[in-house]
């Protein structure tokens, strides 16, 4: 006895991207979740294959470093900030920029424009490893987004610190318990202490000091990033240069940089989180010795004597991979021009200089600088190009490529912006020939092999255009008051639409879309289950039937649990709301009140999802999917099993013909 055809028990919003798919991004963000998505436009990449930012002219190469668990998990990934992984002239900590490190700080902004050259816009910036936003002071003590957009806002709770929600109601805290305001005198640096996303997946951080270095993540789903640091004697790997002052001294890097970075499960084993820097000798000997198996890390490998080694001569950094890949930074310093002004002091900074990959024999990709002087023009040049007024990047190559990268292009089709040229448009690569960036509102002009993007030049700094070079066709995209993307034209002719609640009252769902259209009139309806902003209705276009397909999806607060330190199990203290029930009609439609089909239960196909235990060892993967359909007046029920590992790999299923009755 069979079921239906395999096609028509797929989970609806599979159905649903096959139909619209140009309008719906439907990956999933969790285990089961079902995400309907707003028109967006697509995206554009600044980064050239070489790892130069043509926005900023840095050189800024990443790296995954360590992952765990998957959606519901962590991964850790490390990059840099401005063409080294010192740091020592640009904001931010020493070493490298990593990937849970944010924010909230007061910065100057872009000029205005039209205005004096000291007319400058104070902002509070804050970031995390999402994006930015800068807010401007109001006279209330209230922030409004710098850029207009009102789905961003920021408030200052006492005794809790900044709070900043995003477009889609994700929260970001900053751990700033009070502050003294004045104006524009405010002075505050603290960091991301929680990342809490509409589902309810709760990121936790600890932090040294003001959020200069991250000591420890968690998820409320029971995964870990442990830090750990090792004390070392910082003897230098070269010979010194004392007479050259102006280059930082030899500092305690061991304590400022970790030597690992592991994943850790918490429903297999506990390991403390630091609340303040401790040194300790090994993993084991950070966990308390309470590890019962070995647990992937990234170990950091820096040359000694940091960071005045590298202001002295040729050094490497390397980075050793969870699965034991090492990658290699070669970094040489570079000094500021002799030519300069004589009473300019003659700084050094590193950069980095070639990067070989754990794949690779030789170094892939070089670069090459050019030291620099500051001029009253430059200057401006250098506070978007340069990190400090020493090397400004002036070439790269990559084996194999035989393009070169400029800052110095003559070509300066648009007023007040700064050229940029990438590699990837010569040597019969396809890739970006030019980014143009406006000083006032960053990147403006954008000119690849296939496409020219414009961009607003104002503070929105919203994606207006794309002209398609191997089409012809030009793509316009309209906004809402809201910054919500509600129409798309190509070459005039609107081909996608959409709708949004007219009024704000639900952070988690009134920037989604109500409605899609293309462009010959068919539209896709959404609801969405208010606690974590899930899409909970769909109802497609009508069929030849004249009936409007419907899938309707149910969530419910589901909690981790994790070890103690003691060895037993706790409750996470919040839940994650999972996708735990759809239900969809095969061949009627749907009653008005959205329980049931037309058609009686025999035509309904409901799918549930199971999570396993609820008070035992439990990550929220996905245990146990039950398909239940009636075949021959029957209802018959298809149950597919899975099984995980520790680090929350699927390493196992259980095809429904082995015909269980649970999963457990």
């Amino acid at each position: 006895m069979k079921l239906r055809k395999t096609k028509d028990l797929l989970p609806a919003v599979t159905v649903a991207k096959r139909r619209t798919l140009s309008l719906l991004a439907t990956s999933t963000l969790w285990a089961a979740s079902a995400t309907a998505a707003s028109l967006s436009p697509p995206p554009y990449e600044v980064m050239n294959r070489h790892g130069v930012n043509l926005a900023t002219g840095q050189v800024s190469p990443s790296l995954n470093t360590v992952s765990i668990g998957g959606s519901l998990g962590l991964s850790h990934s490390i990059s840099t900030f401005s063409s080294n992984f010192v740091n020592w002239e640009g904001e931010g900590p020493l070493g490298y920029k990593d990937r849970f490190y944010g924010r909230v700080m007061k910065v100057v902004h872009h000029k205005p424009p039209g205005s004096s050259s000291n007319a400058w816009v104070w902002t509070m910036r804050v970031f995390d490893m999402g994006g930015s936003m800068d807010f401007i002071f109001n006279a209330d003590g209230s922030y409004t987004s710098y850029t207009g957009d009102p789905r961003h806002t920021l408030w200052f709770t006492p005794g809790l610190g900044f709070v900043w929600t995003k477009p889609d109601g994700t929260v970001v805290t900053y751990n700033v318990p009070s502050y003294t305001s004045t104006g524009n005198n405010i002075e505050i640096i603290a960091g991301v202490s929680e990342i809490k996303y509409p589902n309810g997946l709760t990121v936790s951080l600890t932090s040294r000091d003001v959020g200069a270095q991250v000591l420890g993540v968690r998820t409320n789903t029971g995964y870990q990033l442990k830090y750990v640091y090792v004390p070392r004697t910082e003897i230098l790997e070269i010979p010194d240069d004392p007479s050259n002052t102006r280059i930082p001294q030899i500092q305690s890097w061991s304590g400022m940089m970790p030597r690992f970075v592991a994943a850790i499960n918490n429903a297999v084993d506990y390991c403390s989180s630091d609340a303040s820097l401790t040194s300790y000798n090994s993993l084991s000997d950070a966990c308390a010795g309470q590890l019962t198996q070995d647990w992937p890390k990234a170990t950091f490998n820096w040359p000694g004597g940091m960071p005045r080694v590298m202001y002295l001569g040729e050094t490497v950094f390397s980075v050793i991979d969870a699965i034991g890949g090492v990658t290699e930074y070669r970094n040489r310093p570079y000094a500021k021009s002799a030519s300069c002004n004589e009473n300019d002091p003659q700084y050094r900074t590193p950069r980095i200089v070639s990067i070989k990959r754990s794949t690779a024999n030789i170094p892939e990709v070089t670069y090459d600088y050019q030291s620099l002087c500051t001029t009253s023009n430059a200057g401006e040049h250098i506070s978007i190009h340069g990190a400090g007024p020493v090397a400004q990047l002036k070439s790269s190559a990559m084996e194999g490529d035989g393009g070169s990268y400029s800052l110095n292009n003559p070509y300066t089709p648009y007023p007040g912006m700064l050229p940029t040229t990438s590699i990837n448009g010569g040597g019969g690569y396809h890739g970006i020939n030019y980014v143009y960036v406006n000083i006032d509102y960053g990147v403006a002009k954008f000119d690849a092999w296939d496409k020219f993007v414009s961009l607003e030049s104002a503070p929105s700094n919203r994606l207006y255009s794309i002209y398609d070079k191997l089409t012809g066709l030009t793509t316009e995209f309209g906004y809402d008051a809201r910054f919500n993307l509600i129409e798309i034209k190509k070459n005039n002719v609107v081909t996608q639409s959409a709708g949004y609640p007219a009024t704000c009252g639900n952070r988690k769902t009134c920037n989604q879309a109500t409605w899609v259209r293309d462009a010959n009139g068919n539209q896709t309806d959404y609801e969405y289950e208010p606690n974590s902003g899930q899409v909970a209705r769909v109802r497609m276009p009508a069929d030849r039937n004249g009936i409007r397909p419907e899938t309707r999806y149910t969530y419910e607060a589901k909690y981790a649990y994790y070890k103690t330190s003691s060895g037993g199990f706790q409750q996470a203290s919040s839940p994650v709301y999972m996708l735990t029930r759809e239900r969809k009609c095969l061949t009627t439609a749907t009653l008005a009140n959205g329980d049931g089909c037309a058609g009686g239960a025999q035509d309904e196909v409901v799918t549930d999802y199971d999570y396993g235990p609820t008070t035992s060892p439990n990550n929220l993967n996905v245990r146990g999917i039950a398909v239940t359909a009636y075949v021959d007046g029957l209802a018959q029920v298809r149950r597919t099993c899975y099984a995980y590992d520790a680090y929350g790999n699927r390493i196992g299923e259980t095809m429904p013909k082995a015909g269980l009755a649970s999963c457990s």
